[in-house]
């Protein structure tokens, strides 16, 4: 639908963002409101890089995905995560045990796929687009600024768009947050991820494997037959080093640091470089607004939890404001988000506070430290129960 300055569109509902957590939110209220509602998403117009950048999808995230009816979509297309192991080569005095969580304790198959971002982001893109109910808009957001209750949206095409409610999902630099005036609390650390894909002769069995550096995290990530992503978290210096070398040279760096595990590594993507850091909204609320993803925290990807994090964002914020409807609701919404807001906060305090004391614990050299995190994996090895409790929370069962 084209519009103009003179005469502005006007929605009920508009979603900014056209990454995953923006598509899920836009297919959840299209799910879950009544029929007269208008939606609609503002995807803008970059795509997703092919860097290898992939992600695990688990738990309810795929209960989620199943009620919207993806599931079987999701499960053909991505790879089967049967279990996670985490491997020290640390190289430090106290080294933790070598340890294994399988789906099969929690009682299930599997705790999920995974998937290429990029791929995850075209389903979801391609099920927006079978929802004739649901207006997607291929723009940015130019500026944008309260008005009536809501926000007024003019887009680069030189649109306009009236929301009556917005749904922030434009990432951590988000122009929505900022004009709404959240503020956010920021920190960085001293290490970049890279993230590529490649093939290797050997089977990964269904096992994401976890090899734990000094540098940071090395993830192997199943991602199809005898194909993986790898996100290599790296101490700053080493990870503008590593990005220097050839692919070959690079390729076989990889496979030294996890120790040829899954025999010679080929790239098959290009590689990404990103800047780790943190970020954590003092509130995931405003008058006529939500925030949802990444938009309200960011943290190193550590143990699947940054994208099914924001999926229960989108998730809860559908039910909220449906209810919300139901119960009667005119005008802005955001009133009777109260409860969603604390719930968000506390789900994504706790998540974030415990990536950033688990990335801190690789990358100090206290003593202490170090023997706390093996402690504490040696805990997860040998109690069975706490290991499945342990799992049940990461799974946000």
């Amino acid at each position: 639908m084209k519009t103009n300055a003179k005469t502005p569109a006007r929605a009920d509902f508009v979603i900014v963002g056209g990454g995953p957590i923006g598509y899920l939110a836009a297919l959840c209220l299209n799910q879950r409101f009544p029929e007269g509602k208008s939606i609609r998403i503002v995807t803008g117009r970059r795509k997703p890089p092919a860097d290898g950048r992939g992600a695990a999808l688990v738990g309810r995230s795929m209960a989620i995905l199943d009620s919207l009816g993806l599931g079987e979509a999701f499960r053909t297309e991505g790879a089967p995560l049967a279990a996670i192991r985490i491997i020290d080569v640390t190289g430090r005095l106290v080294r933790a045990p070598t340890t294994m969580f399988r789906a099969s304790d929690t009682g299930e198959p599997t705790f999920g796929v995974s998937l290429m971002t990029a791929r995850i982001v075209e389903l979801l893109a391609e099920a927006v687009r079978a929802c004739p109910a649901i207006d997607a808009v291929p723009a940015d957001v130019a500026s944008a600024e309260r008005s009536n209750g809501g926000y007024r949206l003019i887009l680069d095409d030189g649109s306009v768009i009236d929301a009556g409610f917005v749904i922030a999902a434009d990432g951590q630099r988000s122009m929505l947050r900022e004009a709404a005036g959240i503020p956010v609390r920021r920190w960085t650390y001293p290490q970049t991820a890279l993230t590529f894909a490649v093939s290797h002769p050997r089977d990964h069995e269904d096992i994401s494997t976890e090899f734990h550096t000094s540098g940071g995290p090395f993830t192997l990530v199943p991602a199809g037959d005898r194909q993986s992503t790898i996100v290599w978290m790296a101490r700053t210096g080493e990870a503008e080093r590593l990005m220097a070398l050839d692919d070959i040279a690079f390729a076989r760096a990889a496979e030294k640091t996890c120790h040829s595990l899954l025999g010679k590594l080929t790239l098959t993507s290009a590689r990404g470089a990103y800047p780790m850091g943190g970020l954590l909204a003092e509130r995931f609320t405003a008058p006529g607004l939500a925030l949802v993803g990444e938009t309200g925290h960011a943290f190193p990807p550590i143990g699947a939890q940054g994208m099914n994090l924001g999926f229960r964002d989108a998730d809860t914020l559908a039910d909220a404001l449906a209810k919300a409807l139901a119960d009667g609701e005119s005008g802005d919404p955001s009133s009777a988000l109260a409860g969603w807001d604390a719930d968000r906060r506390r789900d994504a305090g706790l998540r974030t506070a415990g990536v950033d004391a688990f990335n801190r614990s690789l990358i100090t050299d206290l003593f202490p430290v170090s023997l706390a995190r093996g402690a504490g994996l040696a805990a997860l090895k040998g109690i069975a129960p706490l290991r499945r409790a342990v799992m049940r929370l990461g799974l946000a069962e």
